[in-house]
């Protein structure tokens, strides 16, 4: 049998501080954002457009499956005719989003999902409605 490597016990240059002594990470949200490590969520500009692979790329949803999305009327792309091709706004980026979390909820018939997002918009109209009798 062969000896096995045995590392020599010369000093290493790790610190040998108690763990105890060494920096914590910020425990609260506050104490995080103040470090720069907290997540920046995407908030996109008004009036910005994104292309069908941008679109892609920020919802991490592949250009086949949005293909699909706006044959089934789920998602519109902004008609615009200087733009050629498939274009989304800020909106359609939220609602891509939606569309792929009531998915991963509910699975694949996409008449369900469509359902779903049309009484959500019909929820989001009426609340708008109230603010304003309110105000």
């Amino acid at each position: 049998m062969k000896p096995r490597h045995i590392a020599s016990k010369k000093a290493s240059n790790r610190s040998k501080e108690p763990l105890e002594k060494k920096a914590k990470r910020p425990t609260n949200v506050a104490a995080a954002k103040s470090a720069g490590s907290a997540i920046q969520l995407f908030d996109p500009s008004p009036g910005t457009v994104y292309s069908i692979e941008q679109a892609s790329q920020l919802a991490n949803v592949s250009r086949r499956r949005i293909l699909i999305y706006c044959k089934q009327r789920l998602l519109l792309p902004t008609a615009s005719p200087e733009l050629s091709g498939y274009w989304f706004d800020a909106e359609a980026l939220r609602t891509l989003k939606r569309i792929e979390g009531l998915r991963a909820i509910c699975g694949e018939p996409l008449a369900g999902v469509s359902l779903i997002l049309d009484l959500m918009r019909e929820v989001q109209r009426l609340r708008n409605e109230v603010r304003a009798l309110e105000v």
